[in-house]
This record gives C-alpha cells, sequence and structure tokens, in this order.
C-alpha cells in the first residue's frame, strides 16, 4: 500500500535532500524531500515494509502473436517527449515495447547502469520503465488505452523475489481502465526468467 501523494521530480536546478524514515513497530515507510538549504521536509510517499505472506508465482511468459505491435525506443520516448516527460538517459531503459493484445504489453529492457545493478535491493528504473511503455499505447494501435500524462499513485503491492537483480524484460497486463485511471498488474524478469 504504496501511496505517491507528491511526485518527487528531479531538475536541472538546484539539489535536494532525501530522508527514508521506516518504523520498527508498525512498517511505515515514509519518503521525504527537500530543496537544499530549506528547512522542512515534504513528504513524497508512505506505504508500509514487511514480508510477503504468499510465495512467488512462476510467470508464464505471454505468446507473441502474429500481427503484434512493436514500438522501439526511439519512438517511445519521443512520445514521452512529446507528453512533457524529459527521461534521462538512466531511466529509458526500453528497447521496444510489444503490445500483443489490448491487454498485454511486454518490453525488452536494456541493461542498467552499474551503479544501479550494485547498490540497490530492486530495480527502480526497470519499473519505471515498465510503466513508459503504457505511454505508446496509442502507437500500438490500442487507441482506448491512451494514458496520457497519467502518473502512478498507488502500488498496492511490490514483491522482491530476489535482491539486487536486473530486470531484462517485463510484462505489463490492464486490469481495468477508465478516464481517469488506470490499474495494471506489471511483473519484471531478470536474465534468469
Amino acid at each position: 500500500n504504496l501511496d505517491i501523494l507528491r511526485p518527487f521530480v528531479f531538475e536541472a536546478r538546484g539539489s535536494f535532500e532525501t530522508k527514508l524514515t521506516i518504523s520498527i513497530e508498525s512498517g511505515l515507510a515514509e519518503h521525504f524531500s527537500r530543496p537544499r538549504g530549506v528547512t522542512e521536509w515534504g513528504l513524497n510517499a508512505k506505504g508500509f515494509v514487511g514480508r510477503s505472506p504468499t510465495s512467488h508465482k512462476d510467470l508464464e511468459w505471454p505468446v507473441e502473436p502474429q500481427g503484434t505491435v512493436v514500438v522501439p525506443h526511439e519512438q517511445l520516448y519521443k512520445v514521452t517527449q512529446d507528453l512533457g516527460f524529459y527521461y534521462g538517459p538512466t531511466f529509458r531503459r526500453i528497447k521496444q515495447a510489444s503490445f500483443l493484445s489490448s491487454a498485454c504489453m511486454t518490453t525488452t529492457l536494456v541493461e542498467a547502469d552499474k551503479d544501479l545493478r550494485d547498490s540497490y535491493l530492486t530495480d527502480f528504473s526497470g519499473l519505471d520503465a515498465a510503466l513508459h511503455g503504457l505511454f505508446a499505447s496509442e502507437e500500438g494501435g490500442i487507441t482506448y488505452l491512451s494514458v496520457s500524462r497519467m502518473m502512478p499513485t498507488r502500488f498496492a503491492r511490490v514483491r522482491l523475489l530476489r535482491r539486487g537483480e536486473v530486470a531484462t524484460k517485463s510484462v505489463t497486463w490492464t486490469i481495468r481502465r477508465s478516464a481517469t485511471s488506470t490499474l495494471v498488474d506489471i511483473d519484471l524478469v531478470d536474465k534468469s526468467g
């Protein structure tokens, strides 16, 4: 139950300090940020951290049918720029997004920077990139699935099955969509599957 209350935007102007607090008693995790030199902290996100009560599921990779629409890297990131999202090189991880159906998209991801591979428990740029493909749904021929300008605001559950692994692929299932929101299920897969 991670709620993004105020997105933390990386901009070329100035620098920021960030702080993450986790309560040992409740598992409540809160992410704060502030511009350098400012005394007040702003709350960006909050959620709960704990051990998953369920084991992992075996992922059945969807079969790519004939006529699958493929959106390559350059086209996809041109779409994101046209929407006002300027992802830096670390986050521009999608090689291509393949739209297998109106409800299923797969992506192939470029390898993460070495700093990311060595420093973090999970592949944050891979998770972020898995969402980027949704911006190209119109180019993928799924016009009624357009998510232009939508930003993630809530993660119901994020489960880490292996520490420090880097995603090489993702599969995104659209569960529900309305004019104001989209609910998706995303699996990130490392090189071992």
